[in-house]
């Protein structure tokens, strides 16, 4: 009996964790994509010149990247 009386709070639980691992894993992957890009524009930046223009075409970049990771992650779990 008590274990009927937990099952709607452990799907109401299972939700919840399911939904914080989505939302953890699209910070990462914003966080990394936006590390990846700058460390990469002060890379370029260092080796040719230009300004900080590598810099912020790397953030950018990596801006870009982390919204492409984060829409085929929302796709591929059914979110969107």
């Amino acid at each position: 009996m008590r274990g009927r009386d937990r099952e709607p709070y452990g799907s109401q639980w299972r939700d919840v964790l399911k939904y914080f691992g989505l939302i953890s894993q699209l910070g990462l992957i914003m966080a990394s994509a936006v590390a990846l890009g700058l460390l990469l524009g002060l890379f370029l930046e260092r080796k040719v010149g230009g300004g900080g223009a590598f810099v912020v075409l790397g953030i950018l970049s990596g801006i870009g990247a982390g919204f492409f990771y984060v829409y085929r992650l929302l796709k591929s779990s059914g979110a969107i």
